[in-house]
């Protein structure tokens, strides 16, 4: 699978993977920096985790988070994906 299609994972496995009370949205602001370290074959399961590295408030009720994403591809040593993102959460 092409790597700029397992990137676009982010914003679905990102919803599953952290909550966050009391906002009115999320915006996926971009990333610092996106490797892939191994590709994902076509039909293999995915799986991903994140890893919050900051979080700076912006105005009275939005906050920018940048964390690590790491999506990993089922039989493979080395991850699909690691990028560091941004987003933008709206209260």
């Amino acid at each position: 699978v092409h790597g700029l299609l397992t990137l676009s994972l982010y914003p679905y496995l990102g919803r599953q993977l952290l909550k966050i009370n009391a906002m009115s949205r999320v915006i996926n602001y971009g990333a610092n920096r996106v490797r892939f370290p191994s590709a994902v074959a076509v039909g293999a399961r995915v799986r991903a985790r994140q890893t919050v590295q900051s979080v700076e408030r912006m105005t009275v009720d939005t906050v920018r988070m940048t964390s690590v994403f790491v999506i990993e591809s089922e039989g493979q040593v080395k991850p699909a994906c690691v990028a560091e993102t941004v987003a933008l959460i709206y209260g």
